[in-house]
């Protein structure tokens, strides 16, 4: 109803995203991030049956180790800096074997799978902006609402720019590195064999693009993985790879 007052409140660990006002019989959708102020977000409903949300990442569920928390997949500095620490190391070491005796890196399913498929990043907004020349906010109701008509076409703006950040900072700086190094990179992503292959790796024909040697794995059970290897195969041939194998016992 009109000139109701909402207050929302952001756990304390989490990072602001933004917030949008949607009315549940119109699916107008307002951007009201500019109401949130001290860890709280207060607005007042004009005229209808609005609902109010406040988007935020959070890390406090994510699984933890000894050795640390997460990479952020999409983000050129998180993974600029993991390269730093994780494949640096073996060139500073034993740098005058690369290209003979190493010849290739190995991965072994990067996934989007943590958070429940759910993997975001902070500066989502801002690249998306950047890159397409509008803000996205208004669309974040559609990744668990119906917002009428642009329902499919706002996640899929979503989704796709966070497989092309999956894509191009991680598979693709990953790569960088292992070209400069005189090495090839390769690995199979995970769940290759999903029909929605979004909340795990985004798109493998995407992130192949990126990757000198694609490939699959075929383990656990036989017949599991077979509905990928069209996926992978294609992605070969059309990003001109000359190479590609799989992992398999």
């Amino acid at each position: 109803s009109k000139n109701t007052k909402v207050t929302l409140e952001m756990p304390g660990d989490g990072i602001y995203m933004g917030a949008v006002a949607m009315n549940l019989n119109t699916f107008e959708r307002k951007d009201v991030s500019s109401s949130f102020k001290n860890g709280k977000l207060s607005w007042t409903s004009p005229e209808g049956k609005w609902k109010l949300m406040l988007f935020y990442l959070d890390s406090s569920f994510l699984p933890r180790s000894n050795k640390g928390g997460v990479v952020d997949y999409l983000d050129k500095d998180a993974v600029a800096k993991y390269i730093d620490l994780n494949f640096e190391p073996y060139y500073q070491h034993i740098g005058e074997y690369f290209g003979t005796v190493i010849r290739r890196t190995f991965y072994d399913e990067p996934t989007m799978m943590e958070g429940h498929g759910r993997m975001w990043t902070p500066k989502f907004n801002e690249g998306f902006k950047a890159r397409y020349g509008y803000d996205p906010m208004t669309l974040y109701p559609a990744l668990w609402y119906n917002i009428g008509d642009d329902t499919a076409a706002a996640r899929n703006a979503l989704y796709k720019y966070r497989t092309e950040l999956f894509a191009e900072n991680y598979i693709g700086q990953v790569n960088q590195w292992c070209e400069a190094h005189g090495i090839k990179g390769g690995g199979p992503l995970d769940q290759e064999e999903t029909r929605n292959p979004v909340g795990a790796n985004g798109d493998l024909m995407k992130a192949f693009k990126y990757q000198a040697v694609p490939a699959t794995d075929d383990i656990y059970y036989p017949g599991r993985s077979n509905v990928g290897y069209k996926v992978v195969s294609s992605s070969a041939y059309n990003w001109d790879k000359p190479e590609m194998f799989t992992e398999t016992f």
